[in-house]
């Protein structure tokens, strides 16, 4: 009795007149179209018309799935457009499927954002061991901005054979003690509507608490151990 959706985007070739596709979609089980079986599931036609560049959604009753799973999708484009369509590959064509509430979903993102500050306070706990506050406070800013760009900063990165040797004998090290914030934003799940598996939670919390988090606390601890201890008896 739930519906799937899928989610499309349009982009052209040539922006048409009144900047909008006109199209025909096809959903269901199109292995035997149109002389389909009835325990394969339905078929569903839709004439649209949208606007290009923006995201639109179809509601597909859920007998459209087939009970093996199979659902096809079929898009056609209309002549009098008189341009190319194109789905971009990151999110121009998406199937949707309610998974659970924004409710729960909003109370892992805090879980997610709380495992974060872990890793924080405890580069903190290492940068107070060697910096003073104002730097070490510093250091704690720059190491949070290096977390959500670390994904680019290693794209762009490109290596000769020499650097290469060199990276990996001097800073690959600490350059992979960095997390990755940006692979799992917050606001990407819930602005977009995606579900936060407790899978990737645990795997957050593997990764970044129970590594990452414990080899900084280490080092810290071998720092301070090396410090005196004074007490102040007059």
């Amino acid at each position: 009795n739930q519906s799937v959706f899928v989610k499309f985007k349009y982009d052209v070739s040539v922006n048409p007149v009144d900047l909008n596709i006109y199209s025909k979609w096809i959903v269901g089980d199109l292995r035997k179209f149109p002389e389909l079986p009835e325990d394969k599931g339905r078929v569903y036609i839709f004439e649209r018309k949208d606007l290009i560049r923006t995201f639109h959604e179809l509601e597909i009753p859920g007998d459209a799935v087939a009970e093996d799973g199979y659902l096809g999708i079929e898009f056609i484009n209309h002549p009098i457009n008189n341009t190319v369509v194109i789905f971009p590959p990151e999110d121009g064509l998406e199937v949707l499927y309610k998974a659970g509430s924004y409710t729960s979903n909003y109370i892992k993102a805090v879980l997610l954002l709380f495992l974060r500050l872990i890793f924080l306070a405890c580069f903190g706990i290492l940068t107070s061991s060697i910096l003073s506050f104002p730097i070490a406070l510093l250091a704690c800013f720059v190491m949070l901005l290096l977390s959500h760009i670390s994904g680019f900063l290693l794209s762009a990165i490109e290596l000769s054979s020499i650097s290469h040797f060199i990276y990996d004998y001097t800073i690959a090290f600490l350059v992979k003690l960095i997390p990755r914030f940006d692979l799992n934003s917050t606001s990407d799940f819930l602005i977009g509507g995606r579900l936060i598996t407790w899978k990737l939670l645990g795997n957050v919390f593997v990764a970044m608490v129970l590594v990452k988090s414990l080899i900084v606390l280490l080092l810290s601890l071998v720092i301070f151990k090396f410090r005196e201890i004074a007490k102040i008896i007059a």
